[in-house]
């Protein structure tokens, strides 16, 4: 009992002395219906996250605790797993990403834990990008994993370097990683350019850039990879998004895919070549709410497929 007042009396002095910390909270919750050519509905929470970002002088925490799902254009698919947060399988609550920094010039900043990845336009949670089904191209790309990433800024340009733990990488990469990259994450115009070294598996380069204007904003996103074992087998994807707002509250979003697979190295999980197109006509009921309904198709010379969802979510 004395222990349990103890910490009690902790919180609260803590919650007490909030006042001289810089806090931020913010939750999303996304649920869906998602059904598959041939296959039954499920509706699925796809997003319940509670973010937390708080700064004390030069130390800084962020995370985010909740359950978090990955539905896939790929689903129907054999489906690499993004650490813990499959459709398929291992829905579960706890933290999800979470960091400890130091910042100790403005310029400067070493952040280590729970990292969501720098590469690429999709992350999560999934009310927070423009379509529900994460595309062909995020499949292959990092996402959420444990590392330690150095930051230094310079005007509107930010550089990084990271070390990252195998645990939460996707493929066949259970050892390390590493990364570098320099993005412009600033005003109308966006740049990326990263190099992620999957150790004893793959490289990949990536490419991001994307423009803003007052009813329409375009973003190109493409990597490339090569796999460690052998340079040949390699892959090539692309994804366009182009997001028409046709109202204050009425958008379109829409995302064209292309990937291509070289000598069976398996990167984008198909042979030779396929194609995605997804439509997400999303209406914002207000500022925190909006509801969006979900086309997606895949075209390849094994298969073809579609997939419809809607979602109604909210934030706070």
């Amino acid at each position: 009992m004395k222990k349990g007042l103890t910490v009690i009396l902790a919180a609260a002095l803590w919650f007490q002395g909030a006042s001289a910390l810089a806090v931020n909270i913010k939750g999303e919750m996304g649920t869906a219906l998602i059904k598959e050519l041939n296959r039954a509905s499920r509706g699925k929470i796809t997003d319940a996250v509670v973010e937390i970002d708080g700064k004390y002088g030069c130390f800084g925490i962020s995370g985010a605790l909740g359950s978090l799902l990955t539905p896939t254009l790929l689903s129907s698919v054999k489906e690499e797993l993004k650490g813990d947060f499959g459709i398929r399988k291992d829905d579960r609550f706890g933290l999800l990403w979470g960091s400890l920094s130091l910042e100790p010039r403005e310029d400067f900043e070493v952040e280590a834990g729970v990292l969501t990845t720098m590469v690429g336009q999709e992350l999560p949670p999934t009310v927070e990008n423009n379509n529900l089904l994460f595309g062909l191209v995020w499949n292959a790309q990092p996402f959420i994993y444990k590392g330690v990433r150095v930051y230094s800024r310079k005007g509107d340009y930010l550089a990084y370097g990271e070390f990252d733990f195998g645990v939460g990488l996707n493929g066949s990469s259970k050892d390390r990683a590493f990364g570098l990259g320099l993005l412009k994450n600033r005003g109308k115009f966006q740049f990326g350019l990263n190099y992620f070294d999957y150790r004893d598996y793959k490289n990949l380069i990536d490419l991001s850039v994307g423009k803003s204007w007052k009813r329409l904003s375009v973003a190109v996103n493409v990597d490339y990879q090569w796999l460690d074992e052998s340079p040949s087998k390699r892959g090539l994807g692309g994804a366009l998004y182009i997001v028409p707002k046709i109202t204050e509250n009425f958008s379109i979003p829409i995302r064209l895919e292309a990937v291509k697979d070289f000598k069976n190295s398996g990167i984008y999980g198909f042979n030779e070549t396929a194609y995605s197109f997804t439509v997400s006509p999303t209406y914002r009921i207000n500022g925190h709410t909006f509801i969006r309904g979900e086309f997606g198709a895949v075209k390849s010379e094994e298969k073809s497929y579609e997939t419809e969802a809607l979602q109604i979510a909210f934030s706070f």
